[in-house]
């Protein structure tokens, strides 16, 4: 399969290398120092307890005017999507652009700008961190905690997104296909940003959030808000195991949550992503607010809900 990777961030490199590596056609735009970097060094990308992924990468910096990729794949965060979608709608040629970020907007946009048939929805099952060399460092999550996700606006489930769907398998990383994807990715952000809330609120402490029932109780409080919000909305809880944030009593997901917040899955997921991504997240936040305000009327409890 011919892919195109769009942003060498951690995220980037990682699924690059991999795809990569198992025997995939892999061109990854970047700019500036990093694609400098790409292509002296090659792809670096060491797994946490694993190899060290090395390959040497085709790396352009502008979107070649006939090149045709059967996906491309855009791993940016959400501030930066709408700067990449006026270079992606230039060239018509790739059928399928895969957008993988957090988005609680919807694909409205995307499809103003590329039109329908080409967008597709999806989101990392991976979780990694840049070092101060510039080498990334990065790890497949388990299947339990998060599948990379992919699926079609309208929940069909068609050849290209089967196929899309076996090429990040075959790379290594646990695919689930959603029917409801753009469902999946608002529940996704109604239920990150009040972590990364809580933990900011925490003095950016995993420590001091865990070890504060008061906190943990606040922040499942600030999730079923955003959670009713997207209902109120007409969007499901998706997928549907996040509902027993709802259903279980308080002690019990405090409980859990405590537990959780001490792995180092939780300083990896939670504590490096929101240390660096503080802007994306900050903006999540504020937009998660003010759906929760509009559908509900309810106010900030703790932390920015």
């Amino acid at each position: 399969m011919r892919l195109m990777i769009f942003g060498a961030g951690v995220l980037g490199t990682f699924y690059a290398a991999k795809l990569l590596a198992c025997g995939h056609e892999v061109t990854v735009l970047a700019r500036g120092s990093r694609a400098a970097q790409t292509r002296a060094d090659g792809l670096v990308a060491q797994e946490y307890g694993g190899n060290c992924l090395r390959a040497r990468v085709n790396v352009i910096e502008t979107l070649e005017p006939d090149a045709v990729y059967d996906f491309k794949l855009v791993l940016v965060r959400n501030e930066q999507v709408d700067s990449v979608l006026p270079l992606l709608a230039v060239k018509l040629a790739t059928p399928s652009i895969v957008f993988m970020f957090n988005n609680l907007d919807g694909p409205q946009r995307l499809i103003g700008a590329l039109g329908r048939d080409r967008v597709v929805l999806g989101f990392p099952g991976a979780a990694g961190e840049r070092r101060p060399d510039g080498s990334v460092v990065a790890t497949v999550l388990p299947a339990l905690i998060q599948k990379t996700a992919v699926g079609e606006l309208d929940g069909r489930i068609t050849p290209r997104i089967r196929a899309l769907a076996n090429a990040l398998m075959q790379a290594g990383f646990p695919t689930a296909i959603s029917t409801q994807m753009d469902a999946w990715l608002k529940t996704h952000v109604a239920l990150v940003s009040p972590i990364a809330d809580a933990f900011y609120a925490a003095g950016s402490d995993l420590k001091v959030l865990a070890d504060s029932r008061s906190r943990l109780i606040a922040l499942l409080h600030n999730i079923r808000q955003a959670f009713s919000a997207l209902r109120a909305q007409g969007t499901a809880i998706t997928p549907a195991k996040l509902r027993a944030l709802e259903l279980l009593p308080d002690w019990l997901l405090a409980y859990a949550c405590q537990w959780a917040l001490r792995t180092s899955y939780a300083d990896l997921i939670v504590a490096r992503h929101a240390t660096v991504a503080r802007e994306e997240m900050v903006g999540l936040s504020e937009a998660l607010l003010r759906l929760v305000v509009r559908k509900s009327g309810i106010t900030k409890s703790h932390g920015r809900l």
